[in-house]
């Protein structure tokens, strides 16, 4: 907190901007900066709320102490306060500067007047970092000689590459082919880069190797070959990841959402981040619901919470089935699909989480190929839906012809047929 009384006496401010006429005409910092007094009686209105809504799963998303550096640079303690920041946040002069600030929204003052300027003291913050000389390379002591995969890109992928930087790795496998994605490996100051060529990223990528897509057809054999030397042969057969359920939360699960333990249950993941042309028609997975409810067999529909309002659909009219979307963390997701005797779903995610936790199978397919992204599964634990039409896969997000036929003409009696042969959802087992 910063001083008792502070929200009752200082009114809110925060940075000014340069006007537009002036922002377009130049590509430097275009806020215009406060007085350090001025930030520190900004940090004086941080109240004593008991409990600090602002950062955590209400506010912050990476969980910023901010009641406790706004306390800091209330008394003019800026360097700890800095520390302070720094050891949740690896860029505070990006997230100072473009995030949409959900710790002001949560603040607490916000409830009866204006919110904490949270962001403008951030920024303030990593302002001074750099002009006291606190932001400087702390590289490693030693090399730890272990290798590292490169996922993602981003504000998430940059802290991650900060991090690996100081850790010490001696390898980063960059599995993307984008040119952001090799920029986190190169700021981390790993030495060796491994990726295929792509999006002009020559000297990013010193370890450059070229993608056969007819010797490596599936994405997992290409993940793979980057792991290994060049040219060295794959292992065969590929080894399958492997999910382990935690029993103590899968009961947790069961008595938080109301979940009948004595009843046996499909999963559905009805939803596709990709887009449209990898979403199964909404009333084919209604159909499969209504069939297996009438069986006595419990539907269960995971999803992030952008699937929420698809799981309300397939939802509506049938007691049966419960919509989870939205309702679950992907840990939890990954418990709850363990619970079940098999799953439905669209070529996703949750089908590779499926896969991997052994759950039988059905997986759609409509503008992307089982054989580029196939659950890995043994196969008699996996049943694939795909037309194979004349002009699938095209590995579009929508429709180019507008007409969805690589899904629509997949029929819920297929799925179920499928169904059945994986010996999942059968009347009186």
């Amino acid at each position: 907190m910063g001083k008792v009384t502070g929200f009752l006496e200082i009114d809110r401010q925060v940075h000014k901007y340069q006007p537009a006429s002036d922002r377009i005409r130049h590509f430097r910092e275009f806020t215009l900066p406060m007085s350090d007094k001025e930030v520190e009686k900004q940090a004086a209105r941080c109240m004593d709320c008991g409990v600090p809504y602002c950062h955590g799963p209400t506010g912050c998303p990476v969980h910023n102490q901010i009641p406790d550096w706004n306390d800091l640079v209330y008394n003019g303690d800026w360097e700890a306060a800095i520390r302070n920041l720094h050891s949740t946040n690896n860029f505070p002069e990006f997230t100072g500067r473009v995030c949409p600030a959900p710790c002001e929204e949560a603040c607490t003052l916000n409830l009866e007047d204006i919110p904490v300027a949270i962001k403008t003291i951030e920024q303030a913050l990593a302002d001074k970092a750099y002009e006291t000389g606190f932001i400087r390379p702390f590289p490693p002591e030693s090399k730890t000689g272990k290798r590292v995969a490169i996922i993602g890109s981003g504000p998430a992928g940059m802290a991650a590459a900060q991090q690996l930087g100081r850790v010490g790795y001696s390898q980063a496998i960059v599995l993307p082919n984008s040119l952001k994605s090799a920029l986190v490996p190169a700021f981390a100051g790993i030495p060796t880069r491994t990726g295929f060529r792509g999006e002009m990223r020559y000297w990013l990528i010193n370890d450059m190797r070229m993608l056969s897509k007819r010797r490596l057809p599936l994405t997992v054999q290409r993940f793979v070959a980057l792991g290994r030397a060049w040219n060295q042969p794959l292992p065969d057969p590929l080894p399958r990841p492997r999910l382990v359920a935690d029993a103590a939360n899968q009961a947790r699960l069961r008595e938080t959402l109301e979940l009948a333990g004595d009843r046996r249950a499909v999963a559905f993941m009805p939803g596709a981040e990709y887009g449209p042309a990898k979403q199964w028609p909404l009333e084919h997975f209604a159909a499969v619901a209504r069939e297996l409810t009438a069986r006595g067999i419990a539907v269960w529909i995971l999803g992030s919470a952008k699937d929420a309002e698809a799981g309300e659909a397939i939802a509506r009219g049938l007691p049966g089935v419960r919509n989870l979307a939205g309702r679950t963390s992907l840990g939890d997701a990954v418990d709850l699909l363990a619970l079940c005797e098999g799953a439905v779903t669209n070529d996703s995610g949750l089908m590779h989480v499926a896969a991997a936790l052994d759950v039988p199978l059905v997986a759609i397919f409509g503008s992307s190929s089982p054989g580029h992204t196939p659950p890995l599964a043994e196969p008699d634990r996996v049943a694939i839906r795909y037309l194979g039409l004349e002009c699938s896969p095209c590995f579009k997000r929508t429709c180019p012809l507008g007409h969805l036929r690589c899904l629509t003409e997949i029929t819920p009696a297929s799925v179920l047929d499928a169904l059945a042969g994986l010996g999942v959802a059968q009347p009186g087992h």
